[in-house]
């Protein structure tokens, strides 16, 4: 997938690829991310507080959030603000989506 594009020194636009991969974190952890970070204190979040030390962004970062794994396909869908209006039926839960607003 195409990531970025440069110019080199000759002038010549150089195309940088690369491949993204998306994790499951459960697999190799020994809980979920969410019940992980319930066990942590708010001021055990270093260096999360030193990106979004802003409280507001501090506790929206700190929530379990859902991504549209089956949706997104590469990275020009990650650039989109919000996402389309479709139906459609989850490969990984198998549970059936509708976004209502």
């Amino acid at each position: 997938m195409l990531v970025d594009t440069y110019t080199d020194e000759k002038g010549v636009v150089k195309y940088v690829t690369g491949e993204l991969t998306f994790l499951d974190s459960f697999r190799f952890m020994p809980s979920s991310l969410d019940k992980l970070s319930k066990n942590l204190q708010r001021d055990q979040f270093i260096n999360l507080k030193k990106y979004f030390g802003n409280e507001k962004k501090f506790d929206v970062v700190r929530r379990k959030g859902v991504f549209p794994y089956d949706y997104v396909d590469g990275l020009e869908k990650l650039k989109e603000e919000k996402l389309q209006k479709r139906h459609f039926t989850s490969d990984s839960t198998r549970l059936s989506v509708t976004r209502t607003t």
